[in-house]
């Protein structure tokens, strides 16, 4: 059984770490940390993918042992997505409401600002972090209902998906951001 620390691990790097492991880890393999919320983010995504794991508290550290895997069994590798390749301006959506007070008002305000939107002055959109919460069943559909009327390429960060256990809709594709950064210019986002 091999063994991994952990150990400082942000969520985020625990995750890519967690990504490689069951890409390329044969046999049981043993998770150490400290910190519950990166415990939780591990045990939340290491279900989403369907992989064999138990998880104790051992004095003031936790143990995940994940059951023995090839790796093959897992594949949590990011499909190949193809974004468009025409430059221009891409629509990055990183909250699910404007401020962060009142949730009713700050929707009304997202939703505001959507509909001023010139759909046409854009390659695509981006949801990442906060903004894929849009796409959840208990969500106003009115905003989901606007940026889907602009019939752009619309993409939604695979690990924000994951991190917030939302299944995207079918006019949504998933795709790592890592990837759409790598094949789009910093220059062309326009957050909001």
């Amino acid at each position: 059984m091999k063994k991994h620390d952990f150990h400082n691990f942000s969520v985020g790097q625990a995750l890519a770490r967690l990504d490689e492991l069951l890409k390329s880890a044969e046999g049981p393999q043993e998770i150490w940390l400290e910190n519950q919320v990166v415990k939780l983010n591990l045990l939340k995504h290491l279900t989403q993918l369907g992989v064999p794991h138990e998880t104790e508290k051992q004095q003031h550290r936790y143990r995940i042992l994940i059951q023995a895997l090839t790796p093959t069994q897992v594949d949590s590798t990011p499909k190949k997505v193809n974004f468009p390749s025409e430059k221009g301006f891409w629509l990055l959506i990183a909250q699910d409401q404007i401020g962060n007070r009142d949730p009713e008002l700050g929707r009304s305000c997202l939703q505001a600002a959507l509909s001023g939107v010139r759909p046409h002055e854009f390659v695509g959109v981006f949801l990442v972090h906060r903004g894929v919460r849009l796409l959840s069943p208990e969500f106003d559909t009115k905003i989901t209902g606007t940026i889907q009327k602009w019939d752009l390429p619309t993409f939604a960060c695979q690990r924000s998906l994951a991190f917030f256990g939302i299944e995207h809709p079918g006019w949504v594709q998933a795709a790592s951001f890592e990837s759409f950064s790598q094949a789009t210019s910093l220059r062309d986002w326009i957050w909001i």
